[in-house]
């Protein structure tokens, strides 16, 4: 956990945030400085139990809701990091703006519990005025990326990358220096307070495209086998069963919720981060690409040769 002021100082603690007394300990020795909280921690994966992505999202936020509420009278943000995986996977993402409403009736449980703490957040905002802002993240690639970056390399490494539809959908990917400044600015912005924001590449680049790029970066062959969506669906819907009834704790080769992501369009409206506070994302593509796959080829150890 890190409390952060306008001097730059950050105070460190070592602990858990789903400990609501250790959390609360620390936010109160620390009222006087607290202006800033950035909370970033969740449970992302794909595939696990319940339990830990809700004690992750759900138990974590309240947790440090609560503790702010209670100690940080000099608050001027509370930062909210969510994602916009929180929107209906059967709705076109192009039409799913900030305003957009998304339900916690959800199949996958990051989605649903990253809609519940946004809620959380929301409802202390309406109940408490707690100065808060929301962003939701698309596609996050860069150095030091697992998701997005080393586990496709090891996967194109190997020669077992797979496209769906050809890789025709667009991808959304957004460099991690792009989003921290997209943090930062909405944190910062006073037009931000009790909004919604979308962080996200809104230019068409396909999925193809990303990938094809990568490989090239790496040195490896471009990925050329294909799947069409109907069949990949039908493919992660079996093995998601399949996966529930054996109670296997490691992940299918392929989830509903990552062909939600990877076949369909990933390009959501992110009008009002320009509108509100001037951001849009700023790295081209291929210079991102260059800085991740530099850190993809010193990391080379840790892959397995095909």
């Amino acid at each position: 956990m890190a409390a952060v002021g306008r001097t730059g100082l950050v105070t460190f603690a070592r602990g858990s945030l789903e400990d609501a007394s250790f959390v609360s300990r620390e936010f109160s020795e620390l009222s006087d400085a607290v202006e800033y909280v950035y909370h970033v921690a969740a449970q992302g994966r794909d595939w696990g139990p319940w339990e830990e992505y809700y004690s992750a999202n759900v138990v974590v936020t309240s947790n440090l809701v609560e503790a702010v509420v209670k100690n940080c009278k000099k608050l001027h943000r509370f930062l909210h990091v969510s994602t916009v995986d929180v929107y209906d996977p059967s709705e076109c993402t192009e039409h799913c703006d900030q305003d957009t409403y998304v339900s916690a009736d959800r199949h996958a449980f990051y989605s649903k519990t990253k809609v519940l703490a946004e809620r959380i957040v929301s409802g202390a905002f309406l109940r408490f005025k707690m100065p808060m802002t929301i962003v939701r993240p698309s596609i996050v690639f860069g150095p030091g990326s697992w998701s997005w970056g080393l586990e496709e390399a090891q996967l194109m490494y190997q020669g077992q990358g797979v496209l769906i539809d050809n890789g025709r959908s667009t991808c959304g990917a957004i460099f991690i220096d792009d989003i921290v400044s997209g943090i930062h600015m909405a944190a910062e912005s006073l037009n931000s307070i009790g909004k919604v924001y979308n962080l996200a590449d809104n230019t068409d680049l396909p999925w193809r495209v990303y990938f094809d790029t990568m490989a090239e970066g790496i040195g490896v062959p471009l990925v050329k086998r294909s799947v069409p969506h109907w069949l990949a669906y039908i493919v992660a819907w079996v093995l998601e069963l399949v996966w529930k009834l054996l109670r296997k704790k490691n992940r299918p080769v392929l989830t509903l919720f990552v062909l939600a992501l990877i076949g369909r369009s990933q390009k959501y409206p992110i009008n009002r981060a320009y509108e509100d506070f001037g951001w849009r994302p700023r790295v081209p593509f291929k210079e991102a690409m260059l800085r991740t796959t530099r850190w993809l080829l010193e990391t080379r150890l840790h892959m397995t040769d095909p």
